[in-house]
């Protein structure tokens, strides 16, 4: 049998033809290996990412949007306050009002937010009328003189979260530190012409005071609007207020109150809307 016999000039370029070839060979590789290194692998981290994020629930609907949202909550709540204490012994109103309110969550890692707030309660209203003669035209008309009597506040408040949900349910616990502004508004009107004709502020009366409260958010099937519940108790510093005193017989609405000191003690309910 005869064989092929190579010279060593022929083995020589022999070898650097593989050589060239295995190399190219490896290059094209490199480049198909670094092209999906660039896509499936960061595609590979980012469903790692997303499965840590959620396999610590049980479900989604454990999942907690408080503790995932954007770092910033926004309150609108409507309240009723009732006396308690020594409060509801002397104090014979039932306070309703509103508050808004703005947090930021202190760190990402908590789910802690600060925050301020500002509220307005209406507490007591009354009205008489009377007749009169105009200075103007000397015509009589009737009048009539309502007092309306006001709380309003500012809150610095801490708000943490139940570090998970509970069904449609987001607990959490407060505590505000509030300043209190006791007024009155007393206006005076012309009912035969429907017209105002003065209006006068009376009875200032400054307090501090402090919140403590349980409430929870509940899903409304949004990621970004929740229904907010809460009880507090309300408790600090004393105001003077208006209470009615009904054995007077006046002239003026103002007269028809008792200007107290009362130390703040109400049970407060609230509920309103959270967005995240």
């Amino acid at each position: 049998m005869r064989l092929f016999k190579i010279s060593a000039k022929q083995f020589s370029i022999l070898l650097i033809l593989i050589f060239l070839l295995s190399n190219v060979g490896l290059i094209a590789q490199t480049e198909s290996s670094d092209s999906i290194s660039n896509d499936s692998i960061n595609e590979y981290y980012e469903y790692q990412d997303e499965y840590e994020e959620y396999e610590q629930y049980d479900s989604l609907d454990e999942y907690d949007y408080v503790n995932e949202s954007s770092g910033y909550l926004a309150d609108l709540s409507f309240s009723v306050k009732s006396p308690i204490g020594v409060m509801n012994e002397k104090f014979n109103s039932t306070p309703l009002g509103f508050e808004i309110a703005g947090y930021k969550q202190i760190n990402k890692s908590l789910p802690l937010y600060l925050g301020i707030g500002f509220s307005f309660d209406w507490y007591e209203t009354h009205s008489i009328t009377y007749f009169d003669i105009s200075p103007e035209d000397g015509y009589e008309y009737e009048f009539s003189e309502e007092l309306c009597a006001d709380i309003f506040g500012v809150n610095l408040g801490l708000k943490y979260f139940s570090p998970r949900s509970f069904w449609v349910f987001n607990p959490y616990v407060q505590m505000n530190f509030e300043y209190r502004r006791a007024f009155s508004v007393i206006n005076n009107r012309n009912l035969d012409f429907d017209e105002t004709i003065n209006t006068d502020f009376e009875g200032g009366s400054s307090g501090f005071g402090y919140d403590i409260g349980l409430g929870s958010l509940i899903s409304l099937n949004s990621e970004e609007v929740f229904l907010n519940f809460k009880v507090s108790y309300n408790s600090g510093g004393g105001l003077f207020l208006y209470q009615r005193n009904d054995t007077k017989n006046a002239s003026y609405v103002s007269d028809l109150f008792d200007h107290k000191y009362f130390p703040i003690g109400f049970l407060t309910f609230k509920i309103g809307v959270t967005f995240l």
